[in-house]
């Protein structure tokens, strides 16, 4: 995913990307590290890291988080 197109808005994303790519650019577009985007969502780093490389999947709770 080219960061070019970090200015289309996620609810244009919204059902056409992964929740992993979403996490990675709703974390990138605020400019967070995944130690701050954990802290921000109330979760430790390895979760979060799990979630942006898709090895686990985040609760639904996390999707309607980012999406605001």
């Amino acid at each position: 995913m080219r960061l070019a197109g970090l200015e289309m808005t996620m609810e244009h994303l919204r059902g056409k990307m992964k929740i992993s790519e979403l996490l990675k650019l709703w974390r990138i577009k605020h400019g967070m590290t995944q130690e701050q985007a954990a802290h921000e969502l109330g979760v430790v780093v390895k979760t979060f890291h799990n979630w942006e490389t898709g090895k686990t999947t985040p609760p639904d709770y996390i999707r309607k988080a980012i999406e605001k």
